[in-house]
């Protein structure tokens, strides 16, 4: 037997540092050089070893290379890896990838190895839902509520697809459940702002939204080391319009017709970053001192400890963000960089305005129409509001580019 057949029956272990790549691997996306961590997967496809594969196909999902994702995972089950995780983690990559038929038959196999294990259900069924059969996610997810009644990723999923069905009260009911469970919090709440609005029931979607008292407009203060904040923000434009990270319109992200910065942009150890992680700390320190406390709210729970992200957002002609929230954070904002000739007080389509509140079109299937806030942009200013919040950027016409930093406080485990 050939030394290839041995490794692909055994798993035997290859003689690759694989400790040693996978540091590098998540060290090199983290400086979003995916293009140098796509030598190092090459070297794992080579190399043939079954749990090397899976271990760097989850790395590379995890960092939204679903095409190499599900190569490796392929891979690593044709080298013997038979359980229920590797197959369900590469039917999400092969969903990701544009490849549903792989996706469906990959996590049919997963369910089929491990009855027990929910996740590949719940992933078929919004499979199923994202391929437009809202009639067979729910054939899946109707027994799951059965079996795992208390499980939120269960109730999250049914609440959107009843949503998704045009059917708000059911969808209350499941997302209810999860809120209570204080599980999933962001995602739970703003699927619920939805279901109150298509239950006209406004006073509650008050209640949950709060505006005026969680979502607060900032001035960003000295310039800390600048001449004054408008030196700052010129440093910061130069910054960004430069940084070797921008891509047009990337995969995943809610930019439109505008260029993105991928990474943790407060990986930059530069004097203009520092001094931006400095006024965003000191911006959310403000934010949550203001915070009321007179009355219960979901969101009012925090954690003691947080980590932050950030990234750059150029957006140029017709460029927009489409509404979205942020699943992993508890406080989102932007601040504003540069918004010149782009929006105006006195334009009635506020053009290029920040709007909160608004979900996406296609979770309105009785075509209710939410109550949203609409903020004024400008340059030298934060605007921070709770991750559940649904936010967009309205499109404009005017041919200047509107630079901005939005970032994310995330609770720290």
């Amino acid at each position: 037997m050939g030394r290839r057949a041995s490794r692909r029956q055994g798993g035997k272990t290859g003689s690759l540092d694989y400790e040693g790549l996978y540091r590098r691997a998540v060290d090199l996306h983290e400086r979003a050089r995916p293009r140098d961590a796509k030598a190092i997967y090459r070297k794992i496809l080579r190399d043939s070893n079954p749990k090397a594969l899976g271990l760097f196909g989850r790395v590379a999902a995890r960092y939204n290379e679903f095409s190499i994702a599900a190569k490796l995972l392929d891979a690593a089950i044709a080298c013997g890896a038979d359980d229920s995780d590797t197959h369900n983690e590469a039917g999400l990559a092969c969903m990701h990838a544009g490849r549903p038929e792989d996706a469906r038959r990959l996590l049919r196999e997963a369910a089929r190895l491990d009855d027990g294990d929910f996740r590949s259900r719940v992933n078929l069924a919004f499979l199923e839902q994202e391929q437009g059969d809202l009639a067979a996610a729910l054939q899946v997810l109707t027994p799951l509520l059965e079996s795992h009644p208390s499980e939120p990723a269960v109730r999250l999923r049914l609440g959107e697809l009843c949503l998704r069905r045009g059917e708000p009260a059911a969808a209350l009911e499941h997302l209810d459940a999860v809120v209570e469970r204080k599980l999933h919090l962001t995602w739970a709440l703003a699927l619920r702002s939805i279901a109150l609005c298509e239950l006209g029931d406004f006073e509650r979607f008050h209640e949950l939204m709060r505006y005026r008292d969680f979502a607060r407009g900032l001035d960003a203060g000295a310039g800390l080391g600048f001449a004054d904040v408008a030196a700052f923000n010129e440093r910061l434009q130069n910054h960004l319009s430069r940084h070797s990270t921008l891509a047009l319109n990337p995969d995943g992200y809610s930019t439109r017709n505008g260029r993105h910065s991928l990474g943790n942009l407060l990986r930059d150890r530069s004097p203009v970053i520092e001094t931006l992680e400095t006024l965003l700390h000191a911006a959310f320190e403000s934010y949550v001192a203001a915070l009321p406390q007179d009355a219960p709210h979901p969101f009012l729970a925090r954690a003691d400890r947080f980590r932050v992200e950030a990234w750059g957002v150029l957006l140029r002609q017709h460029g927009y963000h489409e509404s979205h929230v942020h699943r992993d954070g508890w406080v989102s904002g932007v601040y504003y960089v540069s918004v010149d000739d782009v929006v105006r007080d006195d334009d009635p389509a506020h053009e290029g305005w920040f709007e909160l509140g608004r979900g996406p079109r296609d979770l309105y299937a009785l075509g209710s129409e939410p109550a949203t806030e609409l903020v004024r942009p400008r340059a030298g200013s934060f605007m921070l509001f709770p991750s559940f919040c649904w936010h967009r950027t309205v499109p404009f016409t005017a041919t200047g580019e509107r630079v901005a930093v939005a970032f994310d406080f995330i609770p720290a485990s």
